[in-house]
């Protein structure tokens, strides 16, 4: 029986760790994060392997080693994860487990960031012997199960897996949020590499002003939580109301004779006025590596872009174009 009570005590993480030497870390995109276990390679006694059918990428894992049953730690896998969208995960391991009895050879040892080891295992009845399956749960004490879900707040996390019934074998694991549909996909591609490249373009398109101005996003520093980012909305109506706004995903979809380049869910920053002086010089500007938001982190893309008022318009507004950017570490 799998008894559903909160994991918080045990799996709630404030802190991001420092790389491990593997590809990652991977991205999480629209909820889930998807990694093949041969990213990192094998240590210890975790061997790879490729004689069961239907593995996917170019490999699976199988533990080679004694029993560690009350001894976790021992030979770690590790993969870096970057997550931009806070929330609670599930976690699915792709495994495999061949002994005729479901409750033998079919576990290991898992852990995230700094919480603790928890024995994550796979046992539905027969129907999870000699088969790739999906079948994962946690076992906090003896006879206690629990729902394998990770609370994660964006920024770098490190998962790690490491041996605990001997001929275990692991092929790949999502973590993902309840909102992803068919998240058990197999066919879903590997999550992508994080490379801290910032990214920063503009997109979308201006709306020209009534003045014949052409309003413009611009940028300097680097988009990193903390630091200093100024984002700046330039060539504006002066002595003007002039508001930033920002989201997660891009478009540019008609909106009072220009572009709203950015889709819900938006954001909005204070209203702020532009200052005094002849046409086209209206600006204003934000330190963005301030903006109190935990969606903002490390491996997110934010799209930001400016409203403000001009009273010759015929709808009273003006847009500029959209400026986009990848926070770094």
């Amino acid at each position: 029986m799998v008894r559903s009570f909160s994991l918080a005590f045990f799996l709630l993480f404030v802190s991001a760790p420092s790389f491990a030497a593997n590809a990652g870390p991977f991205t999480e995109q629209k909820g889930i994060v998807v990694v093949e276990v041969e990213s990192t390679p094998t240590v210890g006694n975790w061997v790879s392997e490729t004689i069961w059918p239907d593995y996917t990428g170019t490999a699976y894992y199988r533990w080679n080693g004694a029993n560690q049953l009350t001894n976790p730690g021992v030979a770690r896998l590790k993969y870096d994860i970057a997550i931009e969208h806070a929330g609670d995960y599930r976690l699915a391991l792709r495994n495999r487990h061949e002994d005729p009895d479901p409750g033998q050879e079919n576990d290991c040892w898992v852990k995230m960031d700094s919480g603790p080891w928890i024995k994550a295992f796979s046992n539905n009845g027969p129907g999870t012997v000699g088969q790739w399956n999906w079948e994962t749960k946690f076992e906090i004490t003896h006879g206690t199960e629990i729902l394998p879900i990770y609370t994660l707040s964006p920024g770098l996390h490190t998962f790690e897996i490491s041996g605990r019934s001997k001929h275990f074998q692991i092929d790949r694991f999502h973590l993902f949020l309840d909102t992803v549909p068919n998240p058990l996909n197999k066919n879903k591609a590997e999550s992508p590499i994080y490379t801290g490249q910032t990214n920063i373009a503009n997109y979308c398109t201006s709306k020209t002003t009534s003045g014949g101005c052409i309003p413009v996003m611009a940028s300097s520093g680097v988009p990193q939580v903390g630091g200093t980012f100024n984002v700046s909305a330039n060539q504006l109506i002066p002595n003007k109301s002039a508001m930033m706004i920002y989201g997660f995903t891009p478009q540019a979809a008609v909106f009072q004779g220009g572009y709203l380049c950015i889709a819900p869910q938006i954001k909005r920053l204070p209203v702020q006025i532009t200052p005094a002086g002849p046409a086209c010089t209206g600006t204003i500007s934000i330190n963005f590596a301030t903006v109190a938001d935990g969606n903002l982190g490390a491996g997110v893309t934010t799209y930001v872009q400016t409203w403000f008022r001009d009273g010759q318009d015929p709808f009273g507004s003006g847009l500029t174009d959209g400026l986009q950017f990848t926070w770094i570490l």
